[in-house]
């Protein structure tokens, strides 16, 4: 026992002799000059603590080769390989076995293969490959053992082909992998979409996130067996998209955006989502006109999101979220959404759990104190009015009368465009007063009336 306990000590003093730290803060090489001097500048260093960045983000390089890292053996936490325009393999990390956390290769205009990483045993974190337009050979020993056996998140995609995807380059590593077990899902195409169940057979419950992004995505039936997705489904860019079928046995998500989808109508599609538990974004979606297949949606675990979509004008399939699963809440730049007092809102505003910002929608839903007035008063409005408040005369040209039934202490009036665009703010005190509206242009306009007690809204035509 002595004796093996003596050599694997003499083992690990020697391995440690031969090699030797350095960095601790990382290194950033954005010149060839910087890769050759290094073995100059940082003798003996075969250990780099930090993160080690070969080009930079912003900043454009043209590192050529690797071969003055040749003695490097091991990085601590992340290798960065991006936006360099001239480098065409790694060779010159062959010595790299250990990385202790994520790597990173993006935007490398003339990388082709990644031969020269070969050798990596170990890779602690994530694994990115993005957006290298010429990479085609990716199944070198290494990321074939990676996928083998992940220990993190996968993100393959805009490559070239042969490495397009996960699963483009497990078959070229002859090795199959039924789902990812920490994702990511990056479906770009109506190919991808449609080959989803045959490249990953098993897959119903997603790890990760699933990104869903490409202009001729018409349909999502390729992922009708999915049931649930770990972190995020985004759906972004799908500009032939008009609904979400395909996705109908969908239960639950870690967050949901949905946004830039030119032609899409509705949320038909969701009709069996339950959860969400995150985020939850809609917004800047040109033909959305309401939320419908959200009807069963009763909670989220996050922010309700609700913006810039042009032609939304109902929001009523949300109405079941129960507003405590709710934190902030923004409904904004939606000009023809009028209609936000339905249940899950009204609660949420009588008791908010964090940020409220409603404006720029319309008259009606343009500010959190219309919406909550709508909650008040609701179905009694009609009758306050009548009772309370008369406007005269309507259609009127130069001045309204507003009178009330009884003296009012404390109100103010406001009057209101069609935008929800605030023209004229008064204080009221007594029971009469006389408006002069011979500034404005002919056409309709709100009456905006409230007190200590009573909100209500008149609508009055300019001639």
């Amino acid at each position: 026992m002595k004796t093996l306990i003596a050599i694997s000590l003499g083992l690990f003093l020697s391995i440690t002799a031969s090699s030797q730290t350095c960095l601790p803060d990382g290194i950033v090489f954005t010149t060839q000059a910087q890769i050759d001097s290094f073995q100059i500048n940082y003798p003996g260093c075969t250990e780099i603590y930090g993160n080690v960045y070969i080009g930079y983000q912003d900043y454009e390089s043209n590192i050529t080769n690797l071969t003055g890292l040749n003695s490097l053996q091991s990085i601590r936490l992340d290798l960065y390989i991006w936006y360099d325009n001239s480098l065409i393999n790694l060779i010159g990390l062959e010595n790299l076995n250990y990385i202790g956390r994520d790597l990173y290769i993006a935007q490398n205009d003339s990388l082709i293969t990644l031969q020269g990483i070969e050798n990596l045993i170990s890779i602690g974190g994530d694994i990115s490959i993005i957006g290298n337009n010429a990479l085609c050979t990716c199944e070198i020993q290494s990321i074939c053992n990676y996928l083998a056996n992940p220990t993190g998140s996968v993100d393959i995609y805009n490559n070239a082909n042969g490495c397009q995807n996960p699963f483009s380059i497990a078959s070229a590593c002859g090795i199959t992998i039924t789902c990812l077990p920490f994702g990511n899902y990056n479906l770009l195409s109506q190919t991808d979409v449609d080959n989803f169940q045959t490249n990953y057979p098993e897959c119903t419950d997603l790890e990760g996130q699933v990104v869903i992004s490409g202009s001729n995505i018409s349909n999502l039936n390729g992922l009708s067996k999915v049931t649930s997705i770990g972190n995020w489904l985004i759906i972004e860019y799908a500009d032939s998209l008009l609904n979400l079928s395909g996705l109908d046995n969908l239960n639950s998500t870690g967050g949901l955006l949905i946004w830039f989808n030119l032609k899409l109508t509705s949320m038909s599609g969701l009709d069996n989502l339950i959860s969400i538990n995150g985020h939850v974004l809609i917004g800047e979606n040109d033909s959305l006109q309401d939320l419908g297949g959200l009807e069963n949606l009763n909670s989220i675990g996050g922010s309700l999101d609700i913006d810039y979509n042009t032609r939304l004008n109902n929001i009523k399939a949300i109405e079941n979220i129960e507003s405590a699963t709710i934190t902030d809440l923004y409904i904004y730049g939606n000009p023809n959404l009028s209609t936000c007092q339905i249940e899950s809102i009204c609660d949420y505003l009588a008791n908010p759990n964090g940020v409220v910002l409603i404006q720029e929608n319309a008259v009606g839903c343009n500010d959190q104190e219309e919406v909550e007035a709508a909650c008040d008063v609701g179905l009694k409005e009609a009758a306050i009015s009548e009772s309370l408040i008369s406007i005269y005369p309507n259609p009127a040209s130069t001045h309204i009368i507003i009178e009330a039934s009884i003296p009012i202490n404390n109100g103010t009036l406001k009057i209101l465009n069609l935008q929800g665009h605030e023209l004229y703010h008064y204080q009221i005190k007594g029971s009469k007063m006389n408006i002069d509206i011979s500034d404005l242009t002919a056409g309709v306009y709100f009456v905006r009336f409230s007190s200590e007690n009573t909100v209500t809204m008149f609508k009055v035509l300019k001639y």
